[in-house]
């Protein structure tokens, strides 16, 4: 997996690989492979031998950039957490991955100590070495050769876990480096792009960055958190020429300060992307890219092109090169374009389980719980989740195609609908909205007459709840559990 950085440093070693905007600081090539080689060599010291699972608990900054560097170099298991989760969670996921070593900064350390299982090693980093402390123990184990190199697991990801428990999912260097390789591809990312890196490095989206900068001798911009105002500010003093954001993300930057002009691509993923959205990025002359992915395809299935957005603002586009997509029916059966079924994907990109499954065989497609639709030019259309569907009096009830009649109705930002259950109906539909700045808050009977005549009868939401903003995932994906509490708050408030 550290090949690479490794190249790199070797070919250009003055060429910059990491530059963090919050402290200037630039890093090049041989710099951060030096890092590498470093924490590598002190985690084979303590002890940890290849495929022993490493657990990262630090905040997004150039440390954690050559942690996962030098997890991977020395043959270990990343395992990135999320170092503001609470406690008990963290402790969870520590249990569940059964950690070897935790790398933590003195920010962190505390945390460290507090969730680590008794026993496991901690590694504080803080500084930039200045010569390399490689030991022959760990050259020897970084020339592993074979094709067994390709599929051992790499990294443990959790998902986020929007309606229950996050999984532990299992991504081998065949995924991650197959997911780099694709999306750059379709990106067309090139050496001299600066990439921003304003995502969580405990999720896909956030993780792969330096992957796929480092694939190409490409420099990643490092951010310590969003603001519209100052990543803005951040993408222009630095050049910068892609980022990676969420829908939120991408809304707040058009609706406030604007993207700069040297961008040649935003890609937008991690939740539903609103056509809407698309839209507005679009008469901006803004050059998304939208994109459909997962953790258990260590990132991206597919992404649209501009072009292919400007003709359909609801396509995620044609699925990367090393991911197959079909669309299957109840019974298996693959459907043919047009008809909506369930999301299947197969390919190098798949995960080859969790960490409480089995492996799954390669050869069998990976069924997403995602509905959706193939045109018969290939573009993929994402539906809706299979188990969201609202089932209310014996009536279906797909909860995207009441948010885009509320959203072409009424003056809102952002809006979830989800099944909430009931005695009498099983499900009632409801509906969570934040309304525009310069709207007025809208009663649920309003709502219903507004959209009566748009959506079936038996789909008017029967309740309706503004919100000032969604609770989201740290992914950006609308928290639906964090929801339903919500609206269960708010109901035994009116009792």
């Amino acid at each position: 997996m550290d090949e690479s950085l490794r190249r790199w440093a070797t070919a250009t070693p003055d060429r910059v690989a990491l530059i963090d905007a919050a402290s200037g600081i630039r890093l090049t090539y041989a710099e951060l492979d030096r890092w590498a080689d470093s924490i590598a060599s002190a985690l084979v010291e303590h002890g940890i031998e290849p495929g022993d699972r490493v657990a990262l608990l630090l905040g997004r900054k150039p440390a954690a950039i050559a942690a996962i560097w030098g997890v991977l170099r020395a043959g270990a298991t990343l395992v990135p957490l999320d170092p503001d989760e609470p406690a008990q969670n963290l402790r969870s996921r520590c249990d569940r991955a059964a950690i070897e070593a935790c790398i933590c900064g003195s920010e962190t350390a505390k945390t460290a100590e507090a969730v680590a299982p008794s026993g496991t090693d901690r590694l504080q980093i803080e500084s930039i070495p200045r010569k390399s402390s490689r030991t022959r123990q760990f050259d020897e184990r970084t020339h592993e050769t074979g094709p067994q190199r390709l599929d051992r697991t790499r990294v443990v990801l959790f998902t986020s876990g929007t309606t229950g428990q996050p999984t532990g999912v299992r991504l081998t260097a065949r995924n991650l480096g197959a997911s780099a390789a694709s999306t750059v591809a379709r990106l067309g990312v090139m050496a001299a792009d600066r990439w921003l890196l304003d995502l969580p490095i405990y999720h896909a989206g956030g993780l792969s960055i330096p992957i796929r900068t480092a694939m190409l001798g490409a420099t990643t911009v490092l951010r310590r958190g969003f603001d519209a105002e100052a990543t803005a500010t951040t993408m222009a003093a630095y050049e910068v020429t892609g980022v990676s954001l969420v829908p939120t993300m991408l809304r707040r930057l058009l609706d406030g300060p604007g993207v700069p002009e040297t961008l040649k691509f935003v890609l937008v993923g991690g939740a539903e992307t609103p056509p809407s959205l698309v839209k507005q990025a679009i008469e901006a002359d803004v050059p998304i890219f939208v994109s459909y992915g997962m953790t258990e395809t260590a990132s991206g299935i597919a992404t649209a092109t501009p072009a292919e957005l400007r003709e359909d603002p609801e396509t995620v586009g044609r699925p990367v090169r090393a991911a197959s997509v079909s669309i299957l029916g109840p019974d298996g059966a693959s459907l043919d374009p047009g008809q909506v079924g369930e999301i299947a994907v197969s390919g190098a990109i798949v995960s080859p389980g969790t960490l409480s499954s089995e492996r799954r065989r390669p050869r069998r497609a990976f069924r997403t719980g995602d509905r959706g639709r193939l045109s018969p030019a290939g573009w993929l259309t994402v539906t809706g989740r299979i188990d969201d569907l609202i089932v209310t009096g014996g009536e279906n009830v797909s909860p995207r195609s009441v948010e885009a009649a509320i959203r072409e109705t009424l003056p809102v930002k952002a809006v979830a609908v989800l099944g909430i259950p009931d005695a009498e109906w099983g499900e009632r539909v409801a509906a969570a909205v934040v309304f525009e700045a310069e709207a007025t808050a809208i009663e649920t009977e309003a709502v219903r007459e507004t959209l009566r005549g748009r959506v079936p009868e038996y789909a008017l939401p029967k309740r309706v709840l503004a919100l000032d903003s969604l609770p989201r995932t740290a992914s950006g994906t609308v928290d639906r559990t964090a929801l339903e509490e919500q609206f269960e708050e708010y109901d035994d408030s009116q009792e």
